[in-house]
């Protein structure tokens, strides 16, 4: 003999159906909880970033003498940079990489200045990073990317090279 049943067919039935209707409000509160979850964190981190950011620098400044026009010097290095012309004037012109790297040239006769800038746009706001910041708002290796980039074009116009000491290069 077989062990008695725990369940007849109509048992069964019924705790079928009461799986099934219960499932439905299951699944959509998983989901309303993950959303909730996912929401809450991205708004934490989001903050947590914004608390950090706000001790940056916002640019990295530079200004040195020159005796050349700088102008065809910059344009061969932002060809091979992979820097786009944002916006020229007479003395003054704007060059942008990618979606977040910026350079700002500007040229009054013997008198160069540059300002070099990252822009991260987080979830809940937008914000400038010098590009030799070394704290946590700029990682090291998008820091050390655009350092080169921009020392190799210093170099190029006899200027110095950058330092990552934060107090000898801050843009006010």
């Amino acid at each position: 003999m077989v062990g008695p049943l725990l369940f007849s067919s109509n048992d069964s039935e019924s705790l079928s159906k009461k799986m099934e209707t219960e499932t439905i409000p299951l699944i959509i509160r998983v989901i309303i909880y993950g959303f909730t979850g996912a929401l809450a964190g991205i708004v934490g981190a989001s903050l947590y970033v914004k608390a950090r950011f706000r001790s940056c620098r916002p640019r990295t400044c530079m200004d040195f003498v020159s005796s050349k026009e700088i102008w065809s010097d910059v344009e061969a290095w932002a060809n091979e940079e992979g820097y786009k012309l944002k916006t020229q004037h007479e003395i003054e012109r704007i060059y942008r990489k990618g979606g977040n790297a910026y350079l700002l040239l500007r040229q009054d006769v013997d008198k160069v200045h540059i300002e070099a800038w990252l822009i991260f746009d987080m979830l809940f706001f937008k914000r400038e990073v010098a590009v030799d910041a070394t704290d946590l708002s700029n990682p090291l290796r998008i820091r050390n990317r655009h350092v080169m980039q921009v020392n190799k074009l210093l170099v190029m116009l006899g200027g110095p090279f950058l330092i990552n000491d934060p107090l000898d290069s801050v843009c006010v």
